[in-house]
Formats: structure tokens, sequence, C-alpha cells
């Protein structure tokens, strides 16, 4: 029966690592997402700078 507990014990645990794996990933994907979110923004902004100058010439 305490093969049983530590078997049960140590899945447990597994699952637990796995999904404190898992959330750090998403907050990888969160992290990666702003980032690229920020950079279209940065874009844009520029472009919209170039716009600006070429018809100033």
């Amino acid at each position: 029966m305490e093969n049983i507990s530590n078997s049960v014990k140590q899945a447990v645990l597994g699952t637990k690592d796995n999904m404190l794996a898992t959330n750090e990933q998403f907050q990888n994907i969160e992290t990666t997402v702003s980032v690229a979110n920020k950079l279209n923004d940065l874009t844009l902004e520029l472009d919209g700078v170039m716009t600006k100058l070429k018809n100033n010439d």
C-alpha cells in the first residue's frame, strides 16, 4: 500500500512540475506577444513619421 501511496505522490509532484513549466511557457509567450505588439506599434509610428517627412519634401 505504501508503494501505491508513493507512486501517487510522485505522480502528483510530476504533474505539479509540468503545470509550473507550462505556466512559465505561457508567460514567455505573453512576453513575446507583448514585445511583438510594441514593435508593431513602433513600426506604425515610424511609418507615419516617414510619410510626414516625404510629404514635406
